[in-house]
């Protein structure tokens, strides 16, 4: 009786989460993930090319003011406050196609945003005009 009785609430619980996250699932759309991933991020970047190999900054999220699909990340590769990453969404992934920001860097990744999106990680590639692009590795934690 007391097996039954576990296996039953075993069930139970996994046709609760199984219904939430699939509701989660359905309802995420570029527009909630902007709402959601909008604002400011603590970012602990690694550059696996580089001499130096850790760096930690703040970054801000908001969204596109044009295009639905997207984001501008302000701070991106800590080039400063006035240079903005545009970022596509779809789902819970970002793409940085390769763009071309002030300053001359050219900057190309991709990032994954996790369940709860509290945290983003990225691998991405910056090139600072010398057609020798650095390699990273970053996690962005929301504050």
């Amino acid at each position: 009786m007391k097996t039954r009785f576990i296996k039953l609430l075993t069930v139970s619980i996994l046709l609760i989460f199984v219904s939430i996250s699939c509701e989660d699932l359905e309802n995420l759309t570029s527009e909630n993930v902007r709402e959601r991933i909008e604002g400011y991020w603590m970012v602990s970047e690694d550059c696996t090319s580089c001499k130096s190999t850790f760096d930690a900054f703040n970054v801000y999220i908001s969204p596109h003011p044009d295009d639905s699909t997207m984001v501008l990340i302000d701070n991106f590769g800590q080039l400063g406050w006035e240079v903005s990453a545009r970022a596509r969404i779809s789902g819970r992934n970002l793409y940085i196609n390769s763009q071309t920001l002030e300053g001359g860097w050219t900057v190309l990744g991709s990032g994954t945003i996790s369940s709860n999106f509290k945290e983003i990680k990225w691998n991405y590639s910056m090139d600072d005009g010398s057609g020798i692009a650095d390699q990273y590795v970053a996690t962005y934690t929301k504050q």
